[in-house]
């Protein structure tokens, strides 16, 4: 017998993906197992986390937002897996999960149009994206023969996670379509329009407070200014305010607002939220800072639908200063027209237009009457420029007036300065 002939007739041994692995570069291959993949499940990990646990104060769409990370990580981890052990269908899933990646950056993008924020970092995790989907498939092509190893039950458990993120994410993104970027578990006030107010209110922090006449008497306004003066209103009551219905109404400032049906008053709950204060003890801090002469919130009202962007607050501090002008012969109008232009002052336009991610910003003040009251209102105009079509725009307006021993705040968030000129005709004079 030809034993060169027989030699030449016997099948070929199948090589292990190990031993094939010497015919081949490998070095994309262990990054993937030992960098990108783990410190993805991590971020995912932390992320869903994150976002669970603070559910009670987010709303539905952020905790479907925390779940879907959850799932995807377990995602992950299957595709980790799959690469390690060669499964002939892991590169494939590998794909996926940059697909994966590719749609939530695209649900970003939709809801960071949607609430005319900034847009590029979605933009460029798209196209990295697209550009490892391409890579890895090119990569793994020349690679198929490594992973031939099959397994069912490995494949089945890797398509169910794989199916609940999607489901998972695609319930987020309608969500945040329905209801905006968070949807309350009390009143349905959009995340959005709280997260806005929670960074206008760092406008007005830390300045420090002009001349209110010519006598030299200032008066501290700022919330948290370290500036804070020495004022106590032991000898006033305080009476908080109430909410009957669609109707907020001030004692203190002596106004009511009436929101419109889009419109949703913030809870005590998220107030303290905003405010960062304890929820158990609201009503004495409430008090206390009151008397002290520290400005707190009274009244959070957020859009929905289309006025999700828009947002209206109602802030006041007791200046016992104001008192003793008043009892001089002074009156609120004259205080606030006789405030100096610097006493409306803010933050540098830099500091502001990085708090607010924007491109551009252009302030201007001006005075006004509403309530039968006058009021001084500085208006913040933030623009972000747009690689396609027209740039957009935020204004941020904050008017300041007195009531008796009270300087009040409103501050309205809206696309316009006259679409916030447009929401205080909602405020009117309490019975």
């Amino acid at each position: 017998m030809d034993t060169q002939y027989y030699m030449q007739q016997q099948p070929q041994q199948q090589q292990s993906p190990q031993q094939q692995q010497s015919n081949y570069g490998m070095g994309w291959y262990n990054f993937l197992i030992y960098v990108q993949l783990p410190f993805s499940m991590i971020m995912c990990f932390c992320t869903g986390i994150n976002y669970i646990l603070n559910f009670m104060s987010t709303g539905v769409s952020d905790f479907l937002f925390g779940v879907a990370e959850l799932v995807f990580t377990a995602y992950i981890f299957s595709v980790h897996h799959g690469l390690r052990k060669f499964r002939s269908i892991a590169p494939k899933f590998l794909l996926s999960f940059y697909v994966i990646n590719v749609v939530t950056s695209l649900i970003q993008l939709v809801v960071a149009v949607q609430i005319k924020g900034p847009v590029e970092n979605y933009i460029s995790m798209i196209i990295a994206g697209i550009s490892l989907i391409i890579i890895n498939s090119i990569y793994f092509e020349h690679r198929k023969e490594l992973f031939w190893q099959e397994d069912k039950e490995y494949t089945r458990i890797s398509i169910a996670l794989l199916i609940t993120s999607g489901v998972l994410y695609f319930a987020f993104f309608i969500a945040v379509m329905m209801y905006g970027n968070s949807v309350s578990t009390e009143s349905s006030m959009s995340n959005e329009g709280v997260s806005v107010a929670a960074e206008s209110s760092s406008i007005i922090e830390d300045v420090a407070a002009e001349s209110a006449s010519d006598t030299d008497i200032q008066i501290s306004t700022f919330e948290n200014s370290e500036k804070q003066l020495d004022t106590f209103a032991e000898d006033e009551e305080y009476e908080f305010s109430t909410i009957e219905g669609d109707v907020f109404t001030s004692k203190a400032l002596g106004i009511k607002y009436t929101k419109t049906s889009d419109f949703t008053f913030g809870t005590q709950a998220e107030i303290a939220d905003f405010e960062k204060v304890p929820v158990d003890s609201y009503n004495a801090d409430f008090i206390s800072d009151i008397n002290s002469g520290k400005m707190r919130c009274e009244m959070i009202a957020a859009g929905s639908g289309e006025n999700k962007t828009k947002q209206i607050r109602v802030s006041l501090n007791y200046e016992k200063l104001l008192k003793k002008l008043i009892a001089s012969g002074g009156n609120g109008d004259d205080i606030i027209l006789d405030l100096s232009d610097d006493f409306m002052g803010v933050a540098d336009e830099e500091t502001l237009k990085k708090a607010y991610d924007a491109d551009t910003l252009d302030m201007t003040n001006s005075i006004g009457e509403f309530c039968g009251k006058k009021y001084k209102a500085i208006n913040l105009k933030f623009g972000y420029e747009q690689s396609i079509g027209k740039d957009v725009f935020l204004n941020v307006k904050e008017y300041l007036f007195c009531s008796g021993c009270y300087m009040g705040y409103i501050i309205i968030i809206g696309d316009t300065e006259e679409e916030c000129d447009s929401l205080l005709e909602g405020f009117s004079l309490a019975e």
